[in-house]
C-alpha cells in the first residue's frame, strides 16, 4: 500500500468517526426532530442547519467523502469500503468517552467482528 493511500485511508476513517460524533452532538443540542407532517419539514431543517455544531459535523463528514472518493481513485473499492469499517472502532470509542454513551460489550463484540472481517479483506490484497 502506498503512503498516499493510507494517509487517504486514514484521513477518511478519522474524519468518519469525528463527523458522526459531531453530527449526534449537534443533533442533541437541538433535541428532537419532530416531523408529523410534511408543514413539520421546514421547521425541522431551519433547527437542523441553524445549529453550528452540525454544520461541523458535516464538515467533518464532507472530508470523510472526498477523501473516500480520493481512496477509491488510487484503490480497488473491495478495499477501500472494507477499511472504512476501522472507523466504526473510533465512534464507538468516541460515543463512549466524549458522549457519554454506554456501548454495551454486545456491541464492541460486534464491531470488532467487522473490523476482523475487514482485516481479512486487506490481507488477502
Amino acid at each position: 500500500m502506498s503512503l498516499k493511500l493510507a494517509v487517504a485511508l486514514l484521513v477518511m476513517i478519522a474524519s468518519a468517526a469525528l463527523g458522526d460524533v459531531t453530527l449526534k452532538r449537534g443533533v442533541d443540542q437541538i433535541g428532537p426532530l419532530e416531523i408529523r407532517c410534511l408543514g413539520d419539514v421546514w421547521g425541522a431543517a431551519v433547527r437542523f442547519f441553524g445549529n453550528g455544531t452540525v454544520w461541523a459535523g458535516i464538515g467533518l463528514l464532507a472530508i470523510y467523502f472526498f477523501s473516500f472518493a480520493v481512496a477509491l481513485s488510487w484503490a480497488d473499492v473491495s478495499l477501500v469500503a472494507p477499511t472504512s469499517a476501522v472507523s466504526f472502532i473510533l465512534t464507538a470509542w468516541l460515543a463512549s468517552a466524549h458522549l457519554g454513551e454506554r456501548v454495551m460489550p454486545s456491541r464492541w463484540i460486534g464491531t470488532l467482528l467487522i473490523v476482523a472481517g475487514m482485516a481479512l479483506v486487506v490481507r488477502n490484497r
